[in-house]
């Protein structure tokens, strides 16, 4: 039985068919597929194309494809609270708009790089290169500055040119020659 290809429904079927002392059962009769005259094959499937019609509207109405079911909400446990009672009253009554429906005011914004100066920026530059420079001084004080050394002198430089050009920047104005657009 093992050696056999049969599939394990089949097996566990002979199994208990042994365990029990029943007879084994019988083989189910193998379908013959007898080869039936293409002709008549191509009949059957025109006859049953032929039985086949396009429907009307109404009978498509009256077959009931048409018809939705109604739509019901799901009730939920929850008693409708004071609050959106009285919001309900007042949509319902159009007298008040309730504050909830209303958009909040955007605050207008505020420029503030228009008050700060070229001076103020290239200050504030320096402080960064000066904090990076004293934090890879710490670091290689403790060993780790081959780690970050790579990528703080390229902070370090990319602060040195947003520097450079904002003096261009500034000299070029005091010049007259402005080809800058803030």
């Amino acid at each position: 039985m093992k050696e056999s290809k049969m599939s394990m429904l089949m097996r566990k079927q002979i199994d208990y068919h042994l365990r029990n002392g029943e007879p084994l059962p019988k083989p189910e009769p193998r379908r013959i597929n007898i080869n039936k005259d293409p002709d008549s094959e191509a009949l059957e499937i025109l006859r049953r194309a032929h039985n086949a019609k396009r429907k009307s509207l109404a009978e498509i109405k009256a077959s009931g494809a048409y018809e939705m079911p109604r739509y019901r909400p799901k009730p939920d446990d929850k008693l409708p609270s004071e609050k959106s009672k009285k919001l309900l009253q007042e949509a319902m009554s159009g007298l008040k708009i309730s504050e909830t429906n209303l958009k909040p005011k955007r605050k207008p914004k505020t420029n503030r790089e228009s008050n700060t100066t070229t001076d103020d920026i290239i200050n504030e530059l320096l402080d960064q290169i000066n904090e990076r420079a004293e934090w890879l001084a710490e670091m290689e004080e403790l060993g780790e500055g081959k780690r970050y050394r790579d990528e703080i002198r390229e902070q370090i430089s990319q602060r040195l040119r947003q520097i450079k050009a904002l003096q261009t920047k500034v000299q070029l104005q005091k010049d007259g020659n402005i080809r800058f657009l803030d």
